[in-house]
């Protein structure tokens, strides 16, 4: 989760994007 909260500005433009990554990642774990 630590390269995610270093991306904290783009999340907040692309919020959707995040949770798609947050799924990508849990699906590949």
């Amino acid at each position: 989760a630590g390269p995610e909260k270093e991306r904290g500005p783009s999340l907040v433009l692309q919020p959707a994007a995040k949770t798609e990554t947050d799924e990508v990642f849990c699906d590949a774990l």
